[in-house]
């Protein structure tokens, strides 16, 4: 079993200033560019740079299955599961309900438990699983240029939120123990990573008419 330490998950009220100049530096003179039409514009010698289109329009979740997990802001514990998933899930400008609710029906329905056979066969209703739900936005760090990664990808609070309390409200529609921190709160996860088994889940958001 691995055992992912205790660390800061992020904090997006210190990040935010430094992802919006650099969204409002990418926009044009004129101010009308789309988010879409910036990222293809991103370019370095004629050849687009960092993420490609696609996975900066895309709701992402880190998912790790774990023995247990927890999650701790202001020193009191907030969420703790036992066996089950814990989610680390960003969002993008241009997410919707639509990848929302695709992601939390894929989520729930994921079997990566062991069954008598020891073959993953099993969901979290099963086994009686839970899951721990952490909003992410360093999801979207593009570092492939300098030192300081940029977040230009990750969504704005008014974007993001709503579409963070839809995802939790959907998965706890499907009868499971759902735990979660705060958005935007300075967080200490413990994550004991059952194996390790690690998936990354996107879900891409429709091109833009």
């Amino acid at each position: 079993m691995a055992r992912t330490p205790v660390g800061v998950v992020g904090n997006l009220k210190d990040a935010r200033p430094s992802i919006e100049r650099e969204q409002r530096h990418a926009m044009n003179r004129n101010g009308t560019d789309t988010l879409g039409n910036v990222a293809k514009r991103v370019m370095h010698g004629g050849k687009l740079v960092g993420r490609s289109v696609a996975s900066l329009e895309s709701m992402r979740i880190v998912l790790q299955r774990v023995s247990r997990a927890s999650v701790v802001i202001e020193d009191r514990i907030a969420g703790a599961i036992e066996r089950g998933f814990c989610l680390l899930v960003g969002f993008t400008h241009r997410d919707t309900s639509a990848e929302v609710d695709w992601m939390a029906e894929k989520v729930l329905g994921l079997r990566l438990f062991s069954d008598e056979e020891g073959k993953m066969n099993l969901g979290l209703s099963e086994i009686g699983g839970g899951l721990l739900v952490i909003s992410q936005f360093t999801l979207y760090g593009d570092a492939q240029k300098g030192r300081r990664p940029s977040f230009i990808a990750a969504a704005r609070p008014e974007v993001a939120i709503p579409l963070y309390e839809r995802f939790i409200e959907r998965v706890r529609a499907g009868g499971l123990r759902v735990e979660s921190g705060e958005f935007g709160a300075d967080m200490q996860l413990e994550i004991h990573n059952d194996g390790p088994v690690t998936l990354v889940l996107d879900r891409d958001a429709p091109a833009a008419g």
